[in-house]
């Protein structure tokens, strides 16, 4: 028996448009549980607010049978991009605002209830309709597993870029042996540009293969190369710390040279400090975004990146004296600072003080390791 589809409805459309820590989580939300923990207070959307329809002037007796016709057609193309409102998972949905996409709400949307191979899909929505599709793991209908639910979700900048990426748990069961309904978690890590996210396979997989998909923290972990379920110390078995392993960069030189630029930072040396990031850069302000190409140019938007706030909280970090990384470089707090290593020399790569103030790769490239 078909299910019944809710009336809302949501246009895809195809492409994406151009897009703070927040995180989400919760655990086991199903497509079965989403009908039932969907909120009572939630204002009721007609099907006209989410739905392109023909045009409503009236039309003459003798164009009244092409337009039933090209009614049809639409119907039918209208009906292909209706999202099932019993299967948007509203534990695992969220509204959210994001640099550069704006207001939006993210959407788990779980596959139908008999078809084994699918999986299930992200949306990104605005004004009721779908602007985003995030990429899949699999082709359509070939999941290897039987999708079981969505566990947890996170939003949080992982690569240090100043854009949101997205942490997923999926739970699935295989359907064979004598484990067949045992669910499993499997992790899902999108990265963000802020037109895009590119599904990071061989992240998701690492982590999966060290069994640290128990929880975000556990994800966060793993990724920040502190300690992982496998490896409670920081130092492999050759002496090295993993910090050098990963990044080629000694953790005592990093928190040297972070200590260094927060130096400057508060005693006002800006030209000091400038010199410390590696150029050309984008520089994000609440009303522009510009590329400078020498710490001489960056001198001119200095204050506005290192607003009073700022600087006390780059303070707080350096007293912590705690860095984390991952293969993409050395970072505190949660990404406030970002450093590298270029040709031997250690550099500011990326300065994030909020949603509107950063300083970032010229062309939204993030934190790359090569």
């Amino acid at each position: 028996m078909m299910k019944r589809k809710n009336p809302m409805k949501y246009v895809v459309l195809i492409g994406a448009v151009s897009a703070g820590l927040l995180s989400a989580c919760s655990h086991g939300q199903t497509a079965e549980a989403a009908k039932t923990d969907r909120s009572s207070a939630e204002v009721p959307q007609t099907a006209e607010s989410f739905t392109v329809s023909a045009s409503k002037n009236p039309v003459s007796a003798g164009e009244t049978e092409i337009a039933e016709m090209e009614s049809t057609e639409m119907e039918s193309a209208e009906t292909e991009n209706t999202l099932d409102d019993s299967r948007i998972i509203a534990g695992q949905s969220f509204d959210v605002t994001w640099k550069n996409w704006g207001e939006v709400r993210f959407i788990s949307y779980a596959p139908p209830a008999d078809h084994v191979h699918d999986d299930v899909i992200f949306y990104l929505s605005k004004n009721n309709e779908i602007v985003y599709e995030f990429p899949k793991a699999w082709p359509e209908g070939s999941s290897p597993w039987t999708f079981e639910s969505v566990d947890m979700v996170s939003f949080r900048d992982i690569d240090g870029d100043g854009y949101e990426d997205v942490i997923t748990i999926i739970s699935y069961i295989t359907g064979t042996g004598l484990e067949a309904v045992v669910p499993f978690p499997t992790t899902r890590i999108f990265l963000g540009d802020g037109t895009k996210f590119v599904l990071d396979a061989e992240l998701s997989e690492a982590v999966d293969k060290a069994q640290a998909n128990e929880s975000i923290s556990t994800i966060m972990e793993f990724i920040n190369n502190r300690t992982s379920p496998d490896a409670g110390y920081s130092e492999s078995a050759g002496g090295e710390d993993q910090m050098y392993e990963i990044t080629g960069i000694r953790e005592e030189e990093a928190k040297a040279f972070l200590k260094k630029f927060a130096a400057h930072v508060k005693a006002g040396e800006k030209e000091e400090a400038s010199r410390m990031i590696a150029f050309p850069k984008k520089v994000v302000l609440p009303d522009k975004q510009v590329t400078v190409q020498s710490p001489e140019e960056f001198l001119a938007y200095y204050d506005e990146i290192f607003t009073e706030v700022y600087k006390e909280r780059i303070g707080q970090l350096m007293a912590e004296d705690d860095v984390w990384w991952s293969y993409r470089g050395v970072a505190v707090g949660n990404g406030e600072v970002w450093l590298n290593e270029r040709d031997g020399t250690l550099w500011i790569e990326a300065l994030n003080n909020g949603e509107d103030r950063a300083v970032q790769y010229p062309e939204n490239t993030g934190i790359q390791a090569e």
